[in-house]
């Protein structure tokens, strides 16, 4: 059974239909946490949540811990590059529960983000790698020395401002 709900799609289409554990979720990262907004994206019909930074691992926490969520996979992070800023999105996943939620955290480029690696292992290659293309630096991170790329490489290649068709003759 859907109910109606005041969450918004990310294509700001307005109010959608969502199912009760979603409406669970909604009702508690607002009663946890303040600042974060939960998007719906129809296309993938998985709640994503806008978390800022202050509130990106504590909230993680919660969806690792909480039985009702039990997020204890992090299937995939990415970085995007927005110009004026940069958004890193966590895909979380319950194997008891078999749903997905999404996490995105807007930042500046001269900001810093807390580690999810202490949380799960997994983030240990994903910051490294989001290093590496964007820049971004991960506060509590043990080992931030390149992944892809090889050491003294300048740029962050991720980014729209690289350049990459400059070529150079010698």
């Amino acid at each position: 059974m859907a109910d109606k709900s005041d969450c918004t799609s990310e294509d700001g289409s307005g109010p959608i239909e969502l199912d009760p554990q979603i409406i669970k979720l909604k009702t508690a990262l607002e009663t946890k946490f303040t600042g974060v907004d939960l998007l719906f994206s129809m296309t993938d019909q998985i709640p994503t949540v806008l978390v800022p930074t202050e509130s990106l691992h504590d909230l993680c926490i919660f969806l690792k811990t909480n039985e009702d969520y039990d997020s204890k996979m992090l299937s995939c992070m990415a970085g995007v590059d927005y110009v004026d800023y940069c958004q890193i999105l966590y895909v979380l996943y319950s194997i008891n529960k078999n749903c997905t939620v999404g996490v995105k955290c807007n930042i500046n480029y001269d900001s810093r983000v807390q580690t999810v690696s202490d949380i799960w292992k997994a983030g240990d290659w994903y910051e490294r790698e989001i290093h590496d293309l964007y820049g971004i630096e991960f506060e509590g991170h043990g080992d931030m020395s390149p992944l892809l790329l090889y050491d003294g490489f300048e740029g962050y290649p991720g980014k729209k401002d690289f350049p990459f068709y400059d070529y150079q003759e010698y």
